[in-house]
């Protein structure tokens, strides 16, 4: 009589790393941004093209919803989460390089589009140095 051996293998903890990332990111990229774009929308002059609104509104959502997601332990999630953060930082960094290009006299400051966009590149290569280490991969692909 063959005997069937069960293995029985540990849960991997949640790491504490993933609440602090996971919060910093629906406040940071989420949160804020679709805070500052639906004031900025609310009091303005001009009319904005539909386009540009969706995608300025659906990237903190998308992000927001994906961290969720992530915060649940699901692997795909985390996939769909570091995609969504390079495509923003990638619209951040193109808006620049327009904003920096464009002939039209408008009143910003560099100083602080340069700090924004920086800082957003910065904290999307902290995220995809989070999520691709060895111990939350594990805990992400302990449920397939």
């Amino acid at each position: 009589m063959e005997q069937v051996q069960t293995q029985s293998r540990r849960r991997i903890a949640k790491p504490i790393g993933l609440y602090i990332l996971a919060g910093f990111n629906f406040v940071v990229f989420g949160l804020v941004p679709l805070l500052t774009i639906l004031l900025s929308i609310r009091n303005t002059q001009q009319e904005l093209a539909l386009f540009d609104v969706m995608i300025s509104i659906g990237f903190p959502l998308f992000i927001m919803a994906a961290t969720a997601w992530a915060l649940v332990g699901d692997n795909p999630a985390r996939y769909a989460l570091l995609a969504l953060l390079t495509l923003w930082s990638i619209v951040v960094v193109t808006n620049t390089i327009v904003l920096f290009s464009s002939e039209e006299a408008v009143s910003f400051r560099p100083s602080s589009v340069i700090g924004f966009t920086v800082r957003t590149v910065f904290w999307t290569a902290i995220n995809w140095w989070y999520f691709n280490r060895a111990h939350v991969v594990a805990y992400f692909k302990q449920n397939q």
